[in-house]
């Protein structure tokens, strides 16, 4: 499953690095996020002083992203 590499990651290879990863440690919610298809919050993970967040702001690629929960009420 392979999805779209977001601004912040440089190149494609650390973004299939960080999905590896995060395959790997998933549980609970993200193993179901996974499982349905649906791509992971990377920013959810992305910690206020990493030196990936601080490299991303500079270049200015740094854009958070907001999973937004719906439920079949709202319809």
């Amino acid at each position: 499953m392979a999805f779209a590499r977001p601004a912040c990651f440089a190149d494609e290879r650390d973004w299939a690095a960080w999905l590896n990863a995060y395959r790997f440690a998933a549980r609970g919610n993200d193993l179901k996020r996974l499982q349905r298809g649906l791509a992971p919050n990377h920013c959810e993970d992305c910690d206020a002083c990493s030196e990936h967040r601080q490299r991303a702001v500079r270049a200015g690629t740094c854009i958070p992203i907001r999973v937004e929960e719906t439920t079949d009420a709202a319809t």
